[in-house]
């Protein structure tokens, strides 16, 4: 009697020197060949290490079951600072790709690894829409100036001040409420004239964000439980 094979994908890697077998975080198997190999070679790999794939399988099941999935994808994203809730459309395509029309997002993926780079992507170009003049308007309000702001996708910094005066702003800064937003920006914007953490530096920050250690608490309290399309 044949024994019946777990669902899997199969790679051609120009890298791989040597056939491999991985299961990816949603589960699925996949076979990874390198070019000189034979695809349906792929089968035999499988029947040879059932008890590994239906071990790791679990392993994942199980987490996937405590935890929520890496590669979720949200039905929609809300951007407090502009008063707007995104609704997210997915198509399976050939290309990764993305469209924004009105209050809605159209994801094209070539898989469902490539969701969270494109979210990513998108997330960045609306931060940057909306970051420049924002914290032009602040420096105003503080009479400073900087020689430019670039807007990256970190994973522990929400901002960060050079000496050269350039600032950089996290894009997922666009997820959190204005207050917020507004609190990183004093924040970055008094490191020009204190580029540490000094007492004068926080009297600096107070001026313009008296409820800072407020705001510190909110934006320590929303790092724990960011979502997990953002990395």
């Amino acid at each position: 009697m044949s024994q019946t094979l777990p669902h899997y994908d199969v790679r051609i890697s120009k890298r791989a020197k040597h056939a491999r077998l991985q299961i990816k975080p949603n589960g699925v198997l996949e076979v990874v060949l390198p070019e000189t190999m034979n695809p349906n070679q792929a089968a035999n790999l499988i029947r040879s290490h059932q008890d590994w794939i239906f071990k790791h399988q679990q392993s994942n099941q199980t987490k996937q079951t405590n935890h929520e999935p890496i590669y979720v994808r949200p039905n929609s994203i809300d951007l407090p600072l502009l008063k707007e809730t995104i609704t997210i459309k997915y198509i399976a395509s050939d290309i990764n790709a993305y469209e924004e029309d009105n209050d809605e997002l159209t994801v094209s993926f070539i898989s469902d690894m490539a969701i969270t780079k494109i979210l990513q992507h998108w997330l960045k170009h609306r931060a940057t829409m909306c970051f420049s003049a924002m914290l032009f308007g602040i420096a105003q309000e503080m009479d400073e100036s900087y020689k430019s702001v670039s807007i990256r996708l970190q994973k522990t910094r929400w901002g960060s001040c050079s000496n050269q005066r350039r600032i950089n702003l996290n894009a997922k800064l666009l997820l959190l409420p204005e207050g917020l937003i507004r609190y990183v920006m004093v924040h970055e914007l008094s490191h020009l004239q204190h580029l540490n953490h000094s007492a004068e530096f926080w009297q600096r920050v107070a001026e313009f964000e008296p409820d800072y250690l407020i705001q510190r608490q909110k934006l320590h309290a929303w790092s724990r439980q960011q979502p997990y399309w953002l990395y």
